[in-house]
């Protein structure tokens, strides 16, 4: 038999070349294969050849010698042995495991087949319980249905409309022509038809007589007759005429108050006190709010998922359309529309030559006053009215409903800011013209009104509960602080200070000091009154409101004109120290004209040393030159000024 030279035949004494790597000899050349990329001509690849070439004559001579070694100690007559006897040991010990491969083959198939068969088997059973179970269902439904018509009439006989309905919805939930016949079913078709007149019938009798109890029954009947919208939509409109029958006495009773109800009882009833348009607006809000209250949980818990939306949508609907009824006679008691035109035009003109000008119709801010607290009164109540319907909305798990009511709220802040910008631009003017000084006051009087009027006017627009119309107002009020009220100090003290030089010393007055004390006095005021209507907007908003950023940049403005009124009075005064350098300087004048001595003696010199009498002479001087200035600025402005 041939030797084999697979390197995975072994045999004692011979050692596999890829087990154990024949060693080179010494001398033997170094063949070592190039990366392909490093040849680059035909000569290279000759000397490779060649070296290949030697390398495998040296490992032939070397497998040579190997085999005759073990040719030599007997290991390669084992190996022919060995494999001679592959033919017979080898077949005599697979015969016994082939035999039992068979036997575990035809074992599996045959467990193979009984699986299936039991597979087969139960399937079939499964597919027989199932059918067990749908005839057991439908004779279970023949019962139902059978005692749904002698039970539908029963019930209905008894009123018991409850259990008829439920006899309904079960024939409702059944297709009653596979397990009833023809006429069967048309008597539960009648027995339906029946029930849903005798349903709707005693809704319509509930609804007239107002029987609260009864107009929920019979809506809840409409759920298990399959038209529970037509139910829940039944029942909002109820909720709605509730809600309706409410505002309408209180329109009657606003109607009355303002004079313009047209019924025979056109005046109140003893006892009966009048109510104003924020009263009113506050009544329907409460209302309406109370309804959604009560009916929230009790429409989830008998209409279910999507009833409390249908309620809110409702209510507001019938909340719109009152609340622009009280809107309108608001807006007609007091001509808001014309009032605004006029504003709008007056606007137009500066304030000082508004009366002047023959298209300008001046209203007298007394006049607007009333207005604008109603106004703010009927915002607030509106807005406050509008976070609540947010969270109920949320409840409900939808979104706010758009109302009419947001509309007309924003138009009318829209007028009550114009109106309320020309009642303060009007009033600041006036309290400018009507400025005079009593007494010993150290300011004039236009720094107190103004800054009454400026904190009435954003007190009022804290009051509206309106982030909007808050920070309109803060802006007009910088704009009025620094258009007309800071130009006009600051041309005031120029014709002050004018008058006081030209005059005579017997005849000087003090108004420029006055004017630099309101100067500081209107700076201390800006930020006095920053923080109150800070303070008030962190109450009323809180930190979560949407774009709190927005009052804060309004305030941080106020900041800034304040700033601005006191580089005004420290430039002013600044001026006006400068002007007193002269009148300083001729008091030292006095130094020659004093009767000083310089012959001295010891005596006088001691005495000189203690009670200098140019120095006392001086002091005296100025203590007279700065006493009218001590009296008339305040304390801030004279430590400023000395």
């Amino acid at each position: 038999m041939p030797v084999s030279m697979d390197p995975d035949v072994s045999s004692p004494g011979v050692s596999s070349p890829s087990i154990f790597p024949m060693k080179q000899e010494p001398g033997a050349a170094d063949f070592t294969l190039p990366n392909n990329f490093d040849i680059s001509d035909l000569s290279q690849i000759h000397a490779l050849l060649a070296q290949a070439t030697a390398r495998e004559k040296e490992i032939d001579l070397e497998l040579e010698s190997v085999l005759s070694k073990s040719l030599s100690k007997g290991g390669l007559k084992d190996v022919v042995e060995k494999v001679d006897t592959f033919d017979t040991t080898i077949p005599s010990k697979l015969h016994p495991i082939v035999r039992q491969a068979k036997d575990l083959s035809k074992t599996i198939q045959q467990t193979t087949l009984l699986a299936e068969t039991i597979s087969k088997k139960v399937r079939d059973l499964d597919t027989t319980r199932a059918r067990v179970k749908e005839t057991l269902n439908k004779v279970t439904d023949i019962i139902d249905l059978s005692q749904c018509i002698e039970g539908v009439q029963q019930a209905i006989q008894k009123e018991d409309y409850e259990t008829a309905a439920s006899h309904i919805q079960k024939y409702l939930r059944l297709d009653v022509s596979q397990v009833l016949e023809a006429s069967s079913a048309q008597l539960l078709r009648n027995a339906e038809g029946q029930l849903k007149t005798l349903v709707r019938t005693k809704l319509d009798t509930a609804l007239a007589q107002d029987k609260e109890d009864d107009i929920l029954r019979f809506c809840k009947l409409y759920i298990p007759l399959g038209q529970k919208e037509e139910g829940l939509t039944r029942y909002c409109h109820h909720l709605r005429k509730v809600c309706s029958m409410e505002a309408d006495v209180n329109h009657r009773r606003l109607l009355k108050s303002m004079g313009k109800s047209a019924s025979a009882a056109a005046s109140l009833a003893p006892g009966e006190a009048p109510i104003t348009s924020v009263a009113a607006l506050t009544q329907l809000f409460e209302n309406v709010a109370g309804l959604l209250e009560n009916q929230f949980p009790l429409v989830l818990t008998h209409f279910g998922e999507g009833a409390q939306e249908a309620v809110l949508k409702n209510l507001q609907a019938q909340c719109d359309a009152h609340s622009s009824k009280i809107l309108d006679l608001f807006l007609d008691e007091h001509a808001v529309a014309r009032r605004a035109q006029d504003v709008a035009i007056a606007n137009r003109v500066p304030p000082s030559e508004r009366e002047y000008d023959k298209h300008v119709i001046r209203i007298d801010p007394r006049e607007l006053a009333t207005v604008l607290d109603e106004m703010v009164g009927l915002s607030k109540a509106a807005e406050f009215y509008e976070r609540f319907v947010k969270r109920k909305a949320t409840v409900a798990g939808c979104a706010a409903p758009l109302t009419e009511l947001n509309r007309r709220m924003q138009e009318l802040l829209g007028q009550y800011v114009l109106l309320e910008e020309y009642f303060m631009v009007e009033s600041v003017d006036k309290a400018i013209k009507m400025d005079e000084t009593q007494g010993d006051s150290q300011t004039s009087s236009m720094v107190d009104y103004v800054f009454f009027v400026l904190q009435k006017s954003t007190s009022r627009a804290v009051d509206s509960a309106s982030m909007v119309a808050v920070c309109a107002v803060i802006n007009h009020t910088n704009t009025c602080l620094n258009r007309d009220y800071k130009e006009v100090l600051q041309r005031v003290f120029r014709e002050a200070v004018f008058r006081a030089q030209a005059a005579k010393a017997s005849e000087r007055k003090y108004d420029h000091l006055v004017t630099l004390n309101n100067m500081e006095i209107s700076a201390e005021y800006i930020v006095k009154l920053r923080k109150d209507l800070e303070a008030r907007c962190i109450r009323l908003f809180g930190n979560n409101e949407e774009n709190p950023s927005m009052v804060s940049t309004c305030l941080a403005d106020l900041n800034d004109t304040s700033t601005g009124f006191k580089n005004m009075l420290s430039e002013n005064m600044a001026q006006f120290s400068d002007s007193l350098v002269p009148r300083v300087r001729g008091l030292l004048d006095t130094f020659g004209a004093a009767q000083v001595t310089y012959d001295l003696t010891e005596t006088d010199y001691r005495h000189n040393e203690i009670n200098d009498p140019w120095a006392q002479h001086f002091i005296n001087d100025v203590s007279i030159f700065l006493r009218p200035f001590a009296t008339h600025l305040t304390a801030t402005n004279y430590d400023y000024l000395v």
